[in-house]
């Protein structure tokens, strides 16, 4: 997968919310993406819009990384997304994020978090923390507008919390994909 079409999937899955009765439709254009993009999606079962509707929700997570040329994906239970964590994906969703001075604090701020749910970058939350939160203060000046970056603590306990819902890099685990899609995000990292 080049730079090009990670880029054109993330725009493509940036989709949000997904409308009550739509989520066969949504789920229909998510894996044509997906195939379009090169990842294989064959064998993904075919659901209607009636069974998808007795299946609890989940949001996928589409994280692109340019640097990997590589689009993790992650199928998380609506359940298990509280509403800080819903106010983050909402905020980044669409987020082409190469630095901090990208896009406001506040996006800054639930990129990181969201990046420390994945655990895709770091060993543990604390070096998770420390590789990104203080630098951005430092340039900053100071702690103004703190109330949007994570806090260590925030962190720690977010860290590595998607794990179990990752689905797959440039290919998905079988049945990963065969579920309700509630809302759909997607988010480049190019930095």
């Amino acid at each position: 997968m080049d730079r090009k079409t990670l880029r054109k999937l993330v725009q493509r899955l940036s989709m949000g919310r997904v409308a009550r009765g739509e989520e066969a439709a949504a789920r229909r254009r998510v894996l044509d993406d997906l195939y379009a993009a090169g990842v294989p999606t064959e064998d993904a079962v075919s659901l209607s819009q009636d069974e998808l509707a007795t299946m609890p929700g989940h949001s996928l997570l589409a994280w692109a990384r340019d640097g990997d040329l590589a689009v993790d994906l992650y199928a998380i239970a609506d359940a298990d997304i509280d509403d800080r964590m819903r106010n983050a994906l909402d905020a980044v969703n669409g987020l082409e994020l190469e630095t901090p001075w990208d896009c406001s604090l506040y996006q800054y701020g639930a990129a990181m978090r969201i990046l420390a749910a994945t655990g895709l970058e770091g060993d543990d939350g604390e070096a998770f923390y420390e590789a990104r939160i203080p630098p951005v203060l430092e340039e900053m000046g100071g702690e103004r507008d703190l109330e949007y970056l994570p806090s260590l603590a925030e962190i720690d306990g977010l860290f590595g919390r998607f794990r179990a819902s990752h689905a797959g890099r440039n290919a998905f685990a079988r049945n990963s994909l065969d579920r309700r899609f509630t809302h759909v995000y997607g988010v480049r990292q190019s930095g």
